[in-house]
């Protein structure tokens, strides 16, 4: 979604600006999220790097209404959620 927001001095003509909303990298259910380490190649060299949660948006009842969240893969195996059909 890109929200333009304008120049609040010069007013809303003047200059646009793109506000970009993140979804966030962020299991709805257990909260899990990313982790850090390091690559290490062969020579021991080492950078940074991220391991995301494997996301899925499904849709899930919540109080007995449908909505779509986004639920890591672990959550959809154990069940801890009702899908939505």
């Amino acid at each position: 979604m890109v929200i333009y927001q304008g120049c609040p001095d010069r007013g809303p003509s003047f200059i646009f600006r793109k506000v970009r909303t993140r979804m966030a990298k962020r299991c709805e259910v257990c909260n899990k999220g990313p982790m850090a380490g390091n690559n290490v190649s062969h020579a021991m060299n080492k950078t940074k790097r991220r391991w995301l949660p494997n996301l899925q948006s499904v849709k899930i009842n919540d109080r007995g209404t449908a909505r779509t969240a986004r639920v890591c893969t672990s959550c959809l195996r154990a069940k801890k959620v009702t899908r939505a059909i």
